[in-house]
């Protein structure tokens, strides 16, 4: 059954009536006469004509053009006839990515092409031939999209999601990307070899036997990349390609190729070879490329799209690899085309992490976060300084200790006690009632809520967030003063954050980055770049991390969770103009909070939790990644059978993964999917 609009969402159509209704003045200013003809019509539909009604509708909300549907079924036939034109503007207004409208927009295209298809010319006068199927091939549902996007933004505020499970032959899985143009899940094992299965079902496509065990991957753009000699020795990386980056480069696949190439294997051509290389790919295979070993030490490698545009598209494939000694940013399709950037004696660290964008690249070692500028080669910035030992660390006045600024706000988080189950009705109070599509259709996963407010500098409890982590860090973590290594483990960046997770138990996001890093000063950049930094004790070590679009996901040993940068409480406004070129003195003040601060936002921050039958099923987890609608993470699927079934989760029975699952070493891929399921 329909819900009828709410008073809300009426006004706006409302308003179209009210623009009929309004007495018609003269140039002068006086009310003109009224003409001798028949009243006006009522419906604003006769009253202004297709043309005019639909140009308005393109511009409502989505709740009111939802609603206006309802309002009778000459105004849903309209919208429908014209659902490109109403509903593709929708689309635009609500925010669903240029990217992904780009793509659904070729497909339309491809469809107009087909003899049997007849396109729009975007008049609002003109109806479409045959109204648009939502089964129909090439056809794109505008209405649905839309609908989509929205509700699958409100599945994950509130951590709505479905479960699933990816299962490579053998279940060994280390790593794992995925390539979204076609629709394929990549991992490496843990035994050997590199393996290449359909995202959905599952299904082996392709093989690569020879890949040595523990082999660290990457892909970005069509390619596959992966390392084929040890860490701390003289090895080199092998590039592969898929067939859509073999469409889009001017380089042929080379008739040369190093002996791993004969271990690959086909599951749906068996009379396919890599020596075919002349003949197009089948979906999901892989054909080698080019070898790339570093002249000096490689610790860390990762890929990347450099200078996509707006919609996503263009730009180039780039590898970065680091050491102790330099940062190499390899172009994946020319050869010649490489970036270094090398590191002065004194700032020669163990790399354990690589992470860098269009105008930067950061480095995660033991002590700090090392961040240089690609443009002019050179570190911009170390931080934060190093965490001493508590018993030095001030009770209160932070400015005896200047190199204590760290943060601006600090978080603790106890994922394992201080959480709470979502309940699978569960509605948020306030924040975006489902007035939309009634009551959730999803059968969702189990889902947990961990809360906590910020301490601001300054603040009792602000300190205690920062002597904690230390307190509980190992022998191995532990300096000769007492104080401890932050240890990163990765980092990452979101659309406007870079996010550092630490396996002394800590995420540091830090606010604006690219505005913060691109302040010339020295003393001032410092300056900002504690004041947009959060601090997030998780209380346990942070492994792994990623990141997509304004999301976060991460795994400490036992838990998973994920939350929103963009819900971050507002830090205060204090980085200074990119273009501030003054120099002023660092002083103690400077590092510290403006005395008039406004720190009155202590709004209640959420992270949502994954939870697990059994620990072991995170703590054997060894990567993660983050995509438009779903989480993957590499899950030791086995380790539930011993809670499962024999133990609860917060109160709430667990039931066994597949069976598929729990094949051979039942080290597979866990999905939670938050995409929006419509079940009208």
């Amino acid at each position: 059954m329909q819900r009828p609009p709410s008073r809300s969402h009426i006004v706006s159509i409302s308003s179209i009536s009210y623009i009929v209704s309004l007495p018609r003045t003269s140039h002068s200013g006086h009310h003109a006469p009224e003409p001798r003809c028949e009243a006006l019509p009522t419906d604003p539909l006769d009253a202004l004509g297709p043309s005019l009604f639909l140009s308005i509708l393109s511009h409502l909300p989505l709740q009111s053009l939802l609603s206006a549907e309802l309002v009778s079924p000459l105004w849903r036939r309209a919208i429908f006839l014209h659902e490109k034109g109403v509903w593709r503007s929708a689309c635009h207004r609500t925010g669903v990515e240029l990217k992904h409208m780009r793509t659904l927009e070729s497909i339309e295209r491809a469809a107009a092409l087909m003899p049997t298809g007849g396109g729009w010319s975007g008049d609002p006068e003109e109806p479409e031939p045959e109204p648009p199927s939502e089964g129909g091939v090439g056809v794109v549902n505008w209405r649905e999209v839309c609908k989509a996007y929205v509700g699958m933004g409100r599945n994950w505020r509130w951590g709505r999601c479905r479960e699933g499970w990816v299962t490579p032959p053998g279940n060994t899985v280390w790593r794992i990307k995925v390539d979204p143009e076609e629709g394929t899940l990549i991992s490496t094992s843990r035994t050997g070899g590199l393996s290449v299965v359909d995202a959905k079902s599952s299904q082996p496509l392709f093989a690569l036997r020879g890949v040595r065990p523990w082999a660290h991957l990457e892909f970005c753009k069509g390619f596959a990349i992966f390392d084929v000699g040890q860490v701390d020795t003289d090895f080199s990386l092998q590039v592969y390609r898929t067939q859509p980056a073999i469409s889009r480069s001017t380089h042929p696949t080379p008739r040369v190729r190093p002996p791993i190439t004969r271990t690959a294997q086909s599951f749906t051509r068996p009379s396919w070879s890599p020596e075919q290389a002349d003949k197009p790919l089948p979906r999901g295979h892989l054909a080698y490329y080019r070898t790339i070993t570093p002249p000096t030490s490689c610790i860390a490698f990762r890929a990347r799209v450099d200078g996509a545009d707006e919609y996503g598209d263009g730009g180039r494939a780039v590898l970065g690899t680091a050491g102790e000694e330099a940062v190499y940013l390899w172009d994946l399709e020319e050869e010649g085309r490489v970036e270094v950037i090398r590191f002065k004696e004194e700032d020669r660290e163990r790399v354990q992490y690589i992470e860098f964008d269009d105008d930067f690249v950061f480095l995660c070692a033991r002590s700090q976060m090392h961040i240089y500028s690609r443009h002019q080669r050179t570190k911009l910035v170390s931080f934060p300084p190093p965490l001493p030992a508590p018993s030095i660390l001030p009770s209160r006045d932070e400015h005896e200790r200047p190199d204590l600024a760290i943060a601006s706000a600090a978080f603790t988080f106890d994922l394992e006690n201080d959480v709470q189950l979502v309940p699978r009705s569960h509605v948020d109070d306030g924040i975006d009632p489902p007035t939309l599509y009634g009551p959730p259709r999803l059968d969702p996963a189990l889902v947990a809520r961990a809360e906590s407010r910020p301490s601001w500098r300054g603040e009792d409890g602000f300190e205690e967030a920062f002597t904690a982590p230390v307190g509980r860090a190992g022998p191995s973590r532990r300096r000769p003063d007492g104080g401890a290594h932050l240890d990163f483990s990765a980092c990452h960046y979101t659309d406007t954050d870079l996010v550092c997770s630490s396996r002394l138990g800590v995420l540091i996001v830090v606010r604006n980055y690219k505005n913060v890093l691109s302040i010339q000063d020295e003393s001032q950049r410092q300056k900002a770049l504690v004041r947009n930094t959060v601090w997030m004790d998780m209380q346990a070590p942070v492994k792994q991390v990623s990141t997509r679009g304004t999301h976060v996901v991460f795994n400490t040993s036992e838990h998973m969770g994920f939350f929103d940068t963009s819900t971050l409480p507002n830090l205060p406004d204090s980085t200074p103009s990119t273009s501030d070129s003054s120099h002023q003195t660092s002083t103690h003040q400077d590092l510290d909070l403006d005395p008039d601060m406004d720190l009155s936002d202590n709004s209640v921050f959420r992270i949502h939790v994954l939870p697990a039958p059994h620990p072991f099923g995170v703590k054997e987890s060894s990567c993660i990644q983050l995509d438009r609608d779903k989480i993957y993470m590499v899950y030791w699927a086995l380790s539930d059978a011993d809670g499962a079934g024999f133990r609860s989760v917060h109160g709430v029975p667990v039931g066994l993964p597949p069976e598929r699952a729990m094949d051979g070493f039942g080290v597979c891929v866990r999905i939670w999917d938050f995409a929006y399921v419509n079940d009208n």
